[in-house]
């Protein structure tokens, strides 16, 4: 794994661009989206307003009712950081609304869930990596070395939607 630049987090239009998929889901079409993103419905953390972000899911368990999830951009992922004080979250995904709890993973398990995606997944991890700055293959070693770079994070189920 190197690190080709330093990517902060999108500020302006490419901001907007990362943020478009929540108009598909606003307008009730999330389900085109299949289970492969969810919508994460979370609190802010200074106004407590309501945030919204749309992520890939890098892995679901659905017989515990769990979904994983990367903040791509670290500790600077403002959701994160507002998951982090706040971990009480509602997700959207495949059509379903669900009332969750957010918990980062350790290190052992988030390299477990990043070494599966990228085995599962090498061209999208590839390219995600790329938009955040990292030069990564998928071998093992890079995965390890990506998942102490990022942030893993699972949202568990503790009620569904009628």
């Amino acid at each position: 794994m190197e690190r080709i630049r330093d990517v902060p987090p999108p500020t302006g239009l490419r901001r907007l661009a990362y943020r478009l998929p929540i108009a598909i889901y606003r307008i009730g079409l999330g389900w085109t989206l299949g289970s492969r993103f969810l919508l994460l419905e979370h609190r802010g953390r200074r106004s407590g307003a309501p945030r919204q972000t749309v992520l890939e899911v890098v892995r679901a368990d659905f017989d515990r009712g769990c979904w994983f999830v990367v903040a791509a951009w670290g500790d600077r992922a403002q959701w994160l950081r507002n998951l982090r004080e706040s971990p009480e979250v509602r997700i959207e995904t495949g059509g379903r609304s669900f009332a969750s709890v957010a918990e980062e993973v350790p290190l052992e398990e988030a390299e477990e869930v990043i070494v599966g995606y990228g085995r599962r997944h090498p061209r999208a991890l590839r390219s995600v990596a790329r938009l955040v700055g990292w030069k990564v293959e998928p071998i093992e070693a890079d995965l390890r070395a990506l998942a102490s770079v990022v942030r893993v994070v699972r949202l568990t189920a503790v009620e569904t939607d009628a």
